[in-house]
């Protein structure tokens, strides 16, 4: 049985850019597409904070994420974009403990080598 990722982009073209660019790095590594977030193995949130708007649907997909990891603890969630880029990894681990990996805007890096 092969790993599944479900990746939610909230943002610009280039948060679509990236979002393409991690899905392809992780198919590479065996992984394929899940249109269903529940039953990822593996859900990343690419984020953008241009707008109030995008924010808050980010951090509101957050919260509808824990109750996922908590029924399933190998789910591995990662958080990538603005977002990051904006508030850095600290703030955010506390907001969010949950969440395994957080990557800067184009930088797929930790997500892949996880």
């Amino acid at each position: 049985m092969s790993h599944t990722y479900h990746i939610a982009t909230f943002g610009c073209q280039m948060n679509e850019a990236d979002s393409q660019r991690l899905a392809s790095e992780l198919e590479k590594l065996g992984l394929r597409a899940n249109p269903d977030r529940a039953s990822a193995d593996v859900l990343v949130l690419n984020t953008c904070v241009v707008r109030q708007g995008a924010e808050d649907k980010a951090l509101s997909y957050l919260n509808m994420i824990k109750p996922l990891k908590q029924r399933n603890p190998d789910l591995v969630v990662g958080v990538m974009g603005c977002l990051v880029g904006v508030r850095g990894n600290t703030p955010l681990q506390r907001a969010f403990p949950w969440v395994d990996v957080f990557m800067a805007p184009s930088e797929p890096g930790p997500m892949v080598n996880f």
